[in-house]
């Protein structure tokens, strides 16, 4: 949210897990009302929840194309284990894999369901801002 400047102080959020003064309140309250995270079926958000690299890569696509950034290239996945990519993240692993801001891990994998480390994810911030 802060990297394509998109936080508003002014938005609010009905997730039941985020509270207000919270020192990410505004970029989740912002997240939601752009509809870049729709959070989980309790109404919970999840904040102190472990995150899946694919709904890390999700979070990253939807902010990515709200702020204008597009990938024109189609190819279709080459990760081995493809299928076991949810269908809610396809659209953005390969619309981020195909813009260069996401790779594999060991052996073809993508690993969508793996636990995303805070590693992975500053990878694939730097990788969006060096894209902008």
């Amino acid at each position: 949210m802060n990297v394509f400047e998109l936080t508003d102080s002014n938005a609010t959020t009905t997730f039941s897990d985020i509270k207000t003064g919270a020192w990410y309140y505004d970029e989740v309250a912002t997240a939601q009302r752009l509809g870049i995270v729709k959070g989980r079926p309790n109404g919970s958000f999840g904040a102190q929840d472990e995150i899946t690299r694919q709904d890390m890569v999700v979070m990253a696509y939807q902010a990515t194309t709200y702020a204008g950034l597009t990938s024109d290239s189609e190819a279709p996945l080459s990760f081995v284990d493809a299928n076991g990519i949810s269908s809610y993240a396809l659209e953005g692993i390969t619309a981020m894999h195909n813009a260069g801001i996401i790779s594999g891990m060991d052996k073809g994998e993508f690993a969508p369901k793996s636990k995303s480390t805070r590693a992975q994810a500053a990878v694939v911030i730097n990788k969006i801002l060096f894209s902008l």
